[in-house]
């Protein structure tokens, strides 16, 4: 909106300057009232994605799975930047259309929680190819960076035999079906 020099005075909004004319007022339903004083564009796309930092405690993963299963319920709040889908698509829609303040259990497909599981992500390799590679059991985690987007993940050793381990790159909860409590602390 662009309220006229009179009324600008009496609102309640951020900034950074001192403005007295052609204000806009860009206001987000219960989070925030601020002047524009960002350059105009002609498309929305032009300003790129707008993140909005949720704070939350949740708890939950594969339902009947005590070893797949997250608990970050008490303590402090995490934080997770929304839209930059660094969680999983399931989660992140419920928090799009939660209040601060609300909880809820959610129940997410594998499609909208860690993905299908991809057979040809379980690969064999052998141990001299590995650092320590020799002294890897199964069931152990490493750490790998994945040389096409630079994203760093703990992959997990299935099996293993005198010269080479399997190597599982999905991530543990792929191809499974979630449940998870999810309190909505705050959002800035």
């Amino acid at each position: 909106s662009f309220p006229s020099p009179e009324k600008l005075p009496t609102l309640a909004y951020r900034s950074k300057l001192d403005l007295s004319e052609n204000v806009r007022l860009v206001s987000v339903e219960g989070i925030d009232v601020c002047a524009c004083c960002a350059p105009h564009v002609n498309k929305t796309g032009e300003f790129g994605p707008i993140r909005l930092l949720g704070f939350i405690r949740y708890k939950g993963g594969v339902p009947g799975d005590d070893e797949l299963f997250e608990d970050h319920s008490t303590g402090n709040p995490v934080p997770v930047t929304l839209g930059a889908h660094r969680v999983p698509k399931g989660i992140e829609n419920a928090l799009f259309d939660m209040e601060v303040g609300e909880q809820r259990v959610i129940q997410i497909p594998s499609e909208l929680g860690f993905g299908v599981y991809i057979e040809k992500d379980v690969q064999w390799y052998p141990r001299t190819l590995i650092p320590h590679g020799y002294e890897m059991k199964v069931g152990e985690f490493l750490p790998y960076t994945d040389p096409q987007n630079g994203l760093k993940k703990l992959v997990r050793v299935i099996a293993a035999t005198e010269d080479g381990v399997k190597i599982d790159f999905n991530h543990p909860f792929a191809g499974k079906d979630l449940e998870y409590w999810i309190e909505l602390v705050d959002l800035k």
